[in-house]
């Protein structure tokens, strides 16, 4: 990582590449050996809720993007924005973001939050430890008009959104689910 008090920095790096990163994946671009090393940028103990309430582990992780390589080959565009610092220390940081997505099939927009940790083995020096989704809803379906296009409101990179735009990123070239097509276990 380098200097002290870069830890920040690479997690923001981390989080902006890692999309970059997916969009290259998701398209068949990246070759199917540059999974093992962008796995390494997730800990160990890694969770991710997403936009549809389901828990994932890195094992859940590994094997989802495996399957998803080469899923759009028209090609997408994913995009982590308004990224926001809004806690850190030696041992970890809190981010927000919102992930864009772009091309065929592109799932509508999310917020997150994203727990990072300092990982001398992960590729920026940041790993991801947790990460919990939203959809970003407007008009009452996932990913429709935003509320600036809808009201005129112009939404500024990097300031806060306003409650009611909620929403969140996301790690997985899926849209949202149908409701009532919930699949998993409840429990989680």
């Amino acid at each position: 990582m380098g200097a002290a008090g870069s830890f920040p920095e690479a997690a923001r790096a981390e989080i902006a590449g890692r999309h970059a990163f997916f969009a290259e994946w998701f398209a068949g671009h990246a070759p199917v050996a540059a999974l093992t090393e962008a796995l390494t940028a997730f800990a160990p103990g890694f969770r991710r809720v997403g936009p549809d309430g389901q828990v994932q582990d890195l094992a859940a992780l590994r094997t989802s993007l495996a399957a998803a390589h080469g899923c759009r080959p028209e090609g997408c565009t994913i995009a982590a924005e308004e990224i926001a610092l809004h806690w850190s220390g030696a041992e970890a940081a809190l981010f927000t973001y919102v992930e864009r997505q772009a091309g065929p099939g592109a799932p509508g927009p999310r917020r997150a939050s994203a727990l990072m940790i300092p990982c001398a083995g992960a590729p920026s020096g940041a790993a991801w430890l947790f990460v919990q989704e939203s959809w970003i809803v407007y008009g009452g379906a996932p990913g429709g008009p935003s509320r600036g296009a809808m009201t005129g409101a112009r939404i500024q990179p990097g300031k806060p959104a306003a409650p009611q735009q909620g929403g969140a990123a996301a790690l997985s070239a899926r849209g949202p689910s149908a409701p009532g097509s919930r699949k998993g276990n409840d429990d989680e």
